[in-house]
């Protein structure tokens, strides 16, 4: 993952990316362009630029960025013993859809 250009305000590069992540979802990568991803972000051209140099590395970056955050999400609540397994795979088809669905239909459109 290409980390967010030092001397940058964290979190805010992390919303940043969340919403980018979300318009790409939303409009697929060919639909999205960096006219979208300012409109959807509410800033200009110049503070993408300044946050993450390309599209291209927007794309990247999102991406870790929130299938990190969907894997946290899954591993939160993955089974402490062999009895809560049941639960587990009762439970995380549905929370997955519900939480991630977009972005694993996202993800799954690069196959």
């Amino acid at each position: 993952m290409i980390p967010i250009k030092p001397n940058r305000n964290e979190e805010r590069g992390f919303r940043l990316l969340e919403v980018c992540f979300d318009t790409f979802c939303e409009n697929g990568l060919e639909n999205t362009s960096m006219e979208k991803l300012e409109e959807a972000c509410g800033v200009t051209n110049a503070a993408l630029v300044y946050y993450f140099g390309t599209k291209d590395n927007i794309v990247i970056e999102s991406t870790a960025h929130c299938m990190a955050k969907v894997e946290d999400d899954f591993m939160e609540k993955a089974p402490r013993s062999f009895e809560d397994i049941e639960r587990f795979l009762r439970e995380m088809p549905c929370l997955t859809a519900k939480l991630h669905g977009a972005k694993y239909r996202f993800i799954l459109n690069f196959n």
